[in-house]
């Protein structure tokens, strides 16, 4: 039987610990170097922003797909502070709202840099079964 989670649980954080994380970090796209701390969102949270990208037609954040790696340049992940403060403005989910002040204060403190681009690296995926080859 699949594992369901009790709808009140949905707004707690600590429903989502031991969850696949989506990993996002900023990057400089000529020295490869880090420009930021990793933040690691678990894949249900990102699955979230994604649909919420969608359903508002916000062009940046739609393209956060949870399950594939991607990158946005610098003009996309300047797009994608206001869409973040945007969904801050109409949600009252307090869980989406924790990940999106971090995701918010990297991206910010990061906005001078025009070389940088937000990497997005899902989680690793299970390995398909495997046959005893």
């Amino acid at each position: 039987m699949p594992k369901v989670n009790p709808i009140n649980k949905l707004l707690d954080i600590s429903a989502y610990k031991g969850s696949r994380t989506t990993k996002l970090q900023l990057v400089d796209n000529s020295t490869k170097s880090e420009l930021s701390e990793p933040i690691e969102i678990p894949s249900p949270i990102m699955v979230r922003l994604f649909f919420l990208g969608k359903a508002y037609n916000l062009s940046a954040l739609k393209r956060l797909d949870p399950e594939s790696r991607d990158t946005l340049g610098f003009v996309s992940w300047k797009l994608i502070c206001p869409e973040l403060e945007f969904l801050n403005e109409v949600l009252s989910d307090p869980v989406v709202q924790y990940y999106l002040a971090d995701l918010v204060l990297m991206l910010e403190s990061n906005r001078t840099n025009k070389n940088g681009i937000l990497k997005v690296t899902p989680p690793a995926m299970k390995a398909p079964y495997s046959y005893g080859y």
